[in-house]
């Protein structure tokens, strides 16, 4: 391809080479390109030269006619973000029924509309025409959607119009009307580009790669595009930036001079509705001006910003994880309440804080972060903003480990990371491989090549594959160093208590391995059993007339015992007697084996399979973890008989009795339950394990009644 060129070079024609990212310059012309290092070939009427690579991150397809779906489809194939525009209602609709737009939709990275103010969001507005400017209508109609994006482009967009030749008369009539609509000069505010019909190059790949490459190169003309054999995407890969890692930061600022404005308006909004209204007249009167409060609002603002900062709410690498800085900013609001109580009753300051106004201003400041935090997870998660703020990773590698990573980046469409592809030692032949979620982009030796062509963030090493993998993983290491890519290992010899790993010195030698996780701190411990001793109390007093009617229903039905009492493992291998409200006939044990209710299981009783629907056969376990037998949230104990059976044959099976069995645990609310695949349930319950927290509790217990899966 021969582009005309005006991006820190001298003005001349270029050819692309085939190395991303260079390109040679005909004609023997200098660079005048600061910082751009040259070399001389054999032929000297050729430099290559290097150039910097601008970061495409969301472009907006103007025009959804079919050409332009295509190529919407294959811009987010290439991992963009995507806004479909058009004016037309019909097309805007048929675009998201496109399979690959549709899945592209739940994960936010394509959005269809009529409104052309969401231009503003894209580096790239390629405007699509399906058919040859030859005609007074078809200059017309390219006329008409140029005047609707005109007004939204921002400084630095990048405008590409297809269907147009270069030397076309029209070209210059659209400069001039971009300029005067926009009110940017063009080739200093914004580039306009043209490339030929879409009629000539008819393959998308082809045309999202060339569209591209003129992106990267800044060209101000284009022509001789090729023809669709002519560019390959695996030679030309159309790519986003890496994460800009001073735009998370500046972000991580921003969030912070907000919570500290926050929380200093809800103090301050907190005295006035003590003071300044018939709030007033509460406790003790005193008319007081805000400055006697002073001291106290600073004291508030700064001891809650430096709790939040220590508890790790503004590490930029975790502006994603909202859970986790939702976490952290809980822990830090409770030692602050405890601060802020402890200011007024251990000190006899004048005037003394009122403890009326510390409730106020906790629940207003409170309220106030809340909606702000809400308001700017939002904002993290915007097309064009995520993409800058993700980590794109490749695997090197592949396993059982690598694709449950894989799978749970790509369920999730504000993942930390996505995930780019993968490398092999020998290829894709013989490896499970989805292409879907990692499409095989090369093998080991392409690694160096692919780090720069699809601008790698992270490389994560599957070392359960092949020894190949085992014996280069310093060197793909120190290729991450030279290259400033991170570098992150999934471990084949721990794959348990992956959170609990740590590195210890014993006499100067380094030790790797599990040492502690989140219930073997003491307060973890002594929290917990508070709050199932709390919620156990709680649950049997609300839950005893339940469970008296049942148990006359249960004994109405089938005369006998109403509590079935059955013998289960709990903390450590100990067994003790589960409490449960029979369910089932008498006899539905007398054949003497021992296994899981099935759908439709004829040992039910009428009321035991309502019971069993509901969940409300388990109720009398409150009592057990009074007794101390099992916790409110924990894995499900199973009896002893299958125990024997399950630890040789379900790996780590036995690492769910390092803590005490649940009523409910993440395994149950995630459909995991009675007859269902074991791997999985026990993948859940170590997963509890690893990541245990009150907050994880109190979501259990919420979505549990709602969990109605395999409940029979």
């Amino acid at each position: 391809m021969i582009i005309r060129c005006r991006r820190g070079l001298e003005y001349g024609r270029y050819d692309v080479y085939a190395k991303r990212g260079h390109v040679k310059l005909l004609g023997g012309q200098q660079t005048r390109a600061s910082g751009i290092v040259t070399t001389r070939s054999d032929d000297r009427a050729r430099i290559y030269t290097a150039l910097p690579e601008p970061q495409l991150q969301t472009a907006a397809v103007v025009g959804l006619e079919q050409p332009a779906v295509a190529l919407a489809t294959q811009f987010v194939k290439s991992g963009f973000t995507v806004l479909g525009i058009d004016s037309d209602h019909e097309r805007v609709r048929a675009s998201e029924q496109n399979p690959v737009l549709r899945a592209a939709v739940a994960r936010r990275r394509f959005a269809a509309s009529t409104d052309f103010s969401m231009i503003r969001r894209a580096n790239l507005v390629v405007v699509c025409v399906d058919a040859r400017v030859d005609s007074d209508a078809a200059v017309a109609a390219l006329v008409d959607a140029s005047v609707r994006v005109a007004p939204h482009i921002n400084r630095g967009t990048v405008i590409v119009i297809e269907a147009v030749s270069p030397t076309h008369p029209v070209c210059r009539a659209l400069a001039s009307l971009f300029e005067h609509e926009s009110r940017l000069r063009h080739g200093t505010d914004f580039s306009l580009l043209f490339v030929p019909p879409v009629g000539e190059t008819t393959d998308a790949a082809a045309r999202a790669a060339a569209i591209s490459l003129m992106y990267e190169l800044g060209a101000d003309t284009a022509a001789d595009v090729p023809e669709a054999d002519a560019i390959s995407p695996e030679r030309y890969a159309v790519r986003r930036g890496r994460r800009d890692k001073r735009f998370a930061d500046l972000l991580v600022d921003v969030s912070a001079v907000i919570d500290v404005i926050v929380i200093a308006s809800m103090l301050i909004m907190a005295f006035f509705v003590r003071f300044r209204t018939g709030v007033s007249t509460w406790g003790v009167h005193a008319d007081l001006g805000l400055g006697a409060y002073v001291g106290y609002i600073v004291y508030g603002v700064l001891s809650l910003f430096l709790l939040m900062a220590h508890e790790g709410v503004y590490d930029s690498r975790s502006l994603l994880h909202s859970r986790d800085i939702t976490a952290r900013m809980l822990r830090a609001g409770a030692l602050w309440v405890v601060a802020y109580l402890s200011l007024a009753l251990l000190f006899q300051f004048r005037p003394p804080i009122s403890r009326i106004y510390v409730a106020f201003g906790v629940t207003m400041v409170v309220a106030g972060l809340t909606v702000w935090r809400t308001l700017f997870r939002r904002i993290t998660r915007a097309p064009g903003i995520i993409e800058r703020l993700q980590q794109r990773a490749i695997f090197v590698g592949w396993n059982h480990e690598a694709r449950r990573l894989a799978e749970t980046f790509a369920m999730d469409p504000a993942s930390w990371f996505a995930v780019v592809g993968c490398v092999l030692p020998g290829g894709p032949k013989g490896e499970e491989i989805d292409n879907n979620i990692a499409p095989c982009l090369g093998t080991l030796d392409d690694l160096r090549t692919l780090l720069h062509s699809h601008a790698i963030d992270t490389v994560i090493l599957a070392d359960g594959g092949s020894p190949h993998l085992k014996r280069s993983a310093v060197h793909i290491a120190t290729l991450c160093e030279q290259e400033l890519v991170d570098f992150k290992i999934l471990p084949s010899y721990f794959r348990i208590f992956l959170s609990g790993l740590h590195l210890e010195t014993v006499r100067g030698t380094p030790v790797f391995g599990v040492t502690r996780l989140p219930l073997d701190r003491f307060f973890n411990r002594v929290f917990k059993r508070v709050f199932d001793i709390v919620g156990a109390t709680i649950g049997l007093l609300v839950s005893a007339p339940i469970i008296a009617v049942m148990g006359a229903l249960v004994y109405l039905e089938s005369p006998g015992p109403i509590i079935y009492r059955q013998r289960r493992l709990g903390f450590d291998g100990s067994v003790f007697e589960m409490l449960k409200i029979r369910s089932m006939r008498l006899d539905a044990e007398s054949n003497g084996e021992v296994g899981w209710t099935r759908k439709g299981d004829p040992r039910r009783l009428r009321v035991g399979a309502f019971m069993r629907q509901w969940n409300i056969d388990e109720l009398p376990q409150f009592w057990n973890v009074l007794r101390g037998d099992m916790s409110l949230v924990g894995p499900r104990p199973e009896r002893p008989e299958l125990v024997t059976t399950f630890r040789f044959e379900i790996p780590h099976y036995q690492a769910r009795h390092n803590i005490k069995p649940g009523i409910t645990g993440w395994a149950q609310i995630s459909g995991c339950r009675g007859d269902t695949d074991l791997v999985e349930r026990i993948n859940c319950d170590l997963y509890y394990l690893e990541n245990w927290s009150l907050l994880l509790d109190l979501q259990i217990l919420a979505r549990t009644p709602f969990a109605l899966t395999n409940a029979y």
